[in-house]
């Protein structure tokens, strides 16, 4: 008994009951329309369906679908400003160039000098011919350099006030920055300010020469600016303290960088996604009356074609079901391969449609021509037959003897010399023990997707135990 099914053969199982799996799928979508149909007539005749009804929920529906579009463009519009000013940013910045495990960083340490007391009694005009109490204040300062300290401070601060202010554009002298904007500028120069009066210039760039040319063209921006400072406090003068230029990693650019990389690829996903949800929007369609024929015409047509999925699907759950428990031969081949008996070939009518493709899938070794299978059989028959003596033409088939295919195949094996005796519905059949044991040899006749193995077992069991052989089978 075969306990298994290929794919293949579970394929063409199905297709032999064609028809079966036809009349569910039509069956399961006679219902679902019908059913759909039933609603939808009930629906049309109900209340709520009415004329003016159905204009407020077109309404409502329209305005929903508005508003909807409204906030998906206002969000796309949102993304894309964000997408450009990234791909602005990653295009001009000078920043995301820079390899951040080869960053060179120019540091100038600039002190503020010159700013003493006589500068102060110049500025407040603190001379010989002053009163007694500008000559106490010029001893006082003279004695405490506080006031120093806080004009240095002064001075310090409004440095840094001024370089905020600047368009560094324009105010560097550096050929190579002028097509910078200030904003990139300022990624790559700072200026900080440090207690004693010290001003802190840090320049960064691809190269150490390109970080001291960035450095230097600031420092000469700062000395540019030296007069008007001067004269809103009190004239000065600078010291450089130290000029440093180091390579160094930096790692919060690297990250800055990666991030900015994943920024730009997630506002492009954001942004695709959106442009779906807009392309996906359906503006609602406007009933100016109770639903039209063609409305649920097109209803029922769909809910018919999902009842014949839904049949058709269970219509293959009930074929494979039915083929476990009925256990059915389906090719010539598991004959062979499961009771060892050779098949000597079909004497097999026009089959049905279903049986045809069938066996066209499983590749059933039929023939088209009537005489050339007979011939097949009749040959098979002198080889593997006595030449003389009683053959059993045995089918667990309920077939009779006036069968054309079964005069066929008593033709052909009669052609061997001997006699022969068909006996079908072989499981039923009273006098299929005493064919079998009144025979020589026996053959089987039998039919691929109709004989049950547990028949053609029992049988070839009783063959087995009558000492009776069988020489072969073959399909009708």
């Amino acid at each position: 008994m075969k306990d298994s099914v290929t794919l293949k053969e579970l394929a063409a199982i199905a297709v032999r009951r064609g028809k079966q799996i036809l009349l569910f799928a039509f069956v399961f979508a006679l219902l679902l329309a019908g059913l759909q149909a039933i609603r939808l007539f009930s629906s049309s005749r109900d209340a709520d369906n009415g004329v003016d009804q159905l204009d407020v929920q077109y309404q409502e529906k329209l305005a929903a679908y508005t508003q909807q579009k409204l906030n998906l463009e206002h969000q796309l519009r949102q993304l894309q400003q964000k997408m450009e000013s990234q791909q602005e940013y990653s295009e001009k910045s000078l920043l995301m160039k820079i390899d951040p495990y080869n960053k060179a960083v120019t540091t100038v340490n600039i002190a503020i000098s010159g700013v003493g007391v006589d500068a102060l009694q110049r500025t407040y005009q603190l001379n010989s011919s002053v009163t007694q109490k500008n000559a106490d204040i010029r001893q006082t300062l003279q004695l405490d350099n506080t006031v120093v300290d806080f004009m240095t401070a002064k001075i310090q601060s409004q440095y840094q006030v001024l370089w905020n202010s600047l368009d560094l554009q324009e105010a560097l002298s550096a050929p190579a920055y002028q097509s910078v904007e200030d904003k990139y500028l300022r990624e790559v120069l700072s200026l900080e300010t440090t207690a004693g009066g010290i001003l802190t210039l840090k320049a960064t760039a691809d190269t150490e020469y390109a970080s001291k040319r960035l450095a230097d063209a600031a420092y000469t921006c700062l000395q540019e600016q030296q007069p008007l400072i001067s004269e809103a406090s009190a004239p000065h003068g600078f010291t450089i303290l130290s000029k440093v230029t180091k390579v160094v990693i930096d790692q919060a650019l690297d990250d800055a960088q990666k991030n900015s990389s994943v920024s730009a690829n997630t506002y492009m996903t954001q942004i695709t996604g959106l442009e779906q949800q807009l392309n996906s929007l359906t503006e609602p369609e406007q009933q100016g009356k109770r639903l039209s024929l063609s409305v649920m015409f097109r209803s029922c047509v769909k809910h018919g074609i999902l009842g014949a999925a839904l049949g058709i699907a269970l219509a293959l759950i009930w074929v494979l079901t039915t083929y476990i428990f009925r256990n059915r031969v389906e090719t010539s081949r598991q004959l062979e391969q499961n009771l060892s008996i050779p098949f000597w070939g079909s004497g097999a009518g026009p089959a049905r449609l279903w049986d045809r493709l069938a066996d066209r899938i499983l590749g059933e070794r039929n023939w088209t021509d009537s005489e050339q299978a007979l011939a097949y059989i009749s040959g098979n028959a002198k080889s593997y037959l006595p030449h003389a003596g009683a053959v059993a033409l045995i089918s667990t088939l309920p077939l009779q003897k006036e069968n054309p295919a079964v005069q066929s195949a008593m033709k052909a094996l009669t052609e061997s010399g001997c006699t022969v005796r068909f006996l079908g519905d072989a499981d039923h059949n009273p006098e299929t023990s005493v064919a079998v044991r009144e025979s020589s040899c026996i053959v089987l006749a039998e039919r691929a997707g109709a004989t049950r193995w547990t028949a053609v077992t029992e049988l070839a069991t009783l063959a087995k135990r009558l000492d009776r052989p069988i020489g072969g089978f073959i399909t009708i």
